[in-house]
């Protein structure tokens, strides 16, 4: 059975919107946008391949417009929105941990695994997982613009850090926070 380019036209469309939808929950917005840009340079090759209904085309080419605005409006992290914090460990201790992470940063398995080491030790200290990419507010306060990013709040003052840190500074940072 031979797939016409008019019903290719049709399928490239919601396809183009459920690829962009998925990319700007798993990404970013502007990931969704290349993906568009991707799927729309698709559409045109396959207009290109046959005579082609005009409808079947102005229908394909007005979805990924659609799709392009709609995604290009959202702001980052609106899409797939997530508590922050992610994830807490030890909610009644005093002193507080805040880690900044990317699901997308190997430095951060890294460092999220010697956090969990520190954990597992025993360290009294409340602990909060946030995801950069859509905790930015939290992210503002402490002044962190990548990952991972770490900050450590006892009695009042708060020491920062980034980078891949093992559990020895981590200590070391909860220990002259207070």
């Amino acid at each position: 059975m031979k797939i016409s380019t008019n019903t290719m036209i049709f399928i490239s469309a919601p396809v183009l919107v459920l690829l962009a939808l998925v990319s700007a929950y798993a990404l970013h917005a502007y990931a969704a946008i290349g993906v568009m840009f991707a799927c729309s340079i698709l559409l045109f090759w396959l207009s290109n391949q046959a005579t082609v209904n005009r409808v079947a085309m102005i229908t394909g080419y007005s979805c990924a417009f659609a799709c392009l605005i709609l995604v290009a409006g959202i702001p980052s992290g609106e899409i797939g929105m997530k508590t922050c914090p992610e994830r807490v460990a030890n909610p009644d201790s005093e002193a507080k941990i805040s880690f900044f992470y990317s699901p997308f940063c190997p430095g951060c398995f890294k460092a999220e695994a010697e956090l969990g080491a520190l954990i597992s030790s025993g360290v009294d200290a409340r602990v909060e997982w946030y995801d950069a990419r859509f905790c930015h507010d939290d992210a503002d306060r402490y002044g962190f613009t990548g990952t991972p990013c770490i900050a450590v709040e006892k009695g009042g003052q708060v020491e920062r850090a980034c980078g891949i840190l093992g559990r020895e500074d981590i200590a070391a940072l909860l220990s002259r926070s207070g």
